[in-house]
């Protein structure tokens, strides 16, 4: 009886070894790339003027890096008028760290009409340009964020939340 005790409990002890090894080369974590990247995240909110389709997150990005305007991270938004004025709209950009202001790019269209291209920090007082919306109108803005190749650090190990909120006045006919 001692001696088959002794090969159960070996081959006991060669079984939990076994798994033990296969669950920590399965679990492991990946590789990187060994470059930090910029993580980030786009959300917008309501306004009392404004409907908004999309309220919360609708642009994620996380190893952002320095690369194509074309292949940037993109989302858009729908917005309509829900007031019984003609609203001029500019959309105003809040990003929760001032690291990025001049690295990180966006552009804002509506409806191939380029509201906005450039550094994120220029339009912290809104858009130069504004979107008119009579009453009940809807228009959908499309987002695209990125570092520019040209970018070659300060971006590296960055967390930032983006908040586009929406600006709109009265337009006041003459």
């Amino acid at each position: 009886m001692g001696r088959g005790n002794g090969w159960a409990r070996g081959i006991g002890f060669l079984a939990g070894l076994t798994i033990a090894a296969v669950a920590v080369f399965t679990w492991r974590i990946p590789a990187g790339t060994g470059t930090l990247g910029t993580d980030l995240i786009v959300a917008t909110g309501p306004t009392g003027e404004l409907v908004v389709s999309q309220t919360g997150p609708f642009i994620s990005a996380t190893g952002l890096l320095p690369g194509a305007e074309a292949d940037a991270p993109s989302g858009s938004v729908k917005i309509e008028n829900q007031t019984a004025v003609t609203l001029s709209v500019r959309v105003q950009a809040l990003p929760s760290t001032k690291d990025l202001d001049s690295l990180l790019w966006i552009a804002i269209d509506c409806g191939g009409t380029e509201l906005y291209r450039g550094p994120i920090g220029a339009i912290r007082e809104g858009t130069p340009k504004a979107l008119t919306l009579d009453s009940t109108q809807k228009a959908t803005i499309d987002v695209k964020t990125w570092l520019p190749q040209t970018v070659t650090s300060g971006y590296e190990g960055r967390i930032a939340n983006v908040d586009l909120t929406f600006l709109s006045t009265a337009v006041t006919s003459s």
